[in-house]
């Protein structure tokens, strides 16, 4: 935790700033973000993406997911929540994301 409270102290002067974790939550790094985006997708989905990146069996796949907090509870937790379910996220969608995480900054 202390180096991405230093990162973000010396990146201050930016207007943005983005940090990728799939244990946010659990790692206690959303107290040092000042808005969470969560990126959620059907557990089938999930299950087929982390077999298909990892190698691992779906059962090995459930387990890790059984370790996280819920898809509910992180989607309770966020200021924007994003499906990817039908990975329609296009380029073009990027400005009006970032238009919206910079009006939560208000």
């Amino acid at each position: 935790m202390d180096d991405l409270v230093q990162w973000k102290c010396l990146n201050n002067t930016q207007k943005l700033l983005f940090v990728e974790s799939a244990i946010l939550f659990e790692s206690g790094f959303d107290i040092v973000a000042d808005k969470v985006l969560v990126v959620t997708a059907s557990k089938e989905l999930r299950v087929k993406r982390i077999v298909k990146r990892d190698g691992c069996t779906p059962e090995h796949a459930l387990a890790r997911m059984a370790a996280q907090i819920s898809e509910e509870e992180k989607v309770m937790r966020a200021n924007i929540v994003l499906s990817s379910d039908d990975n329609k996220l296009k380029e073009t969608d990027i400005p009006e994301l970032i238009l919206r995480i910079l009006e939560l900054n208000k």
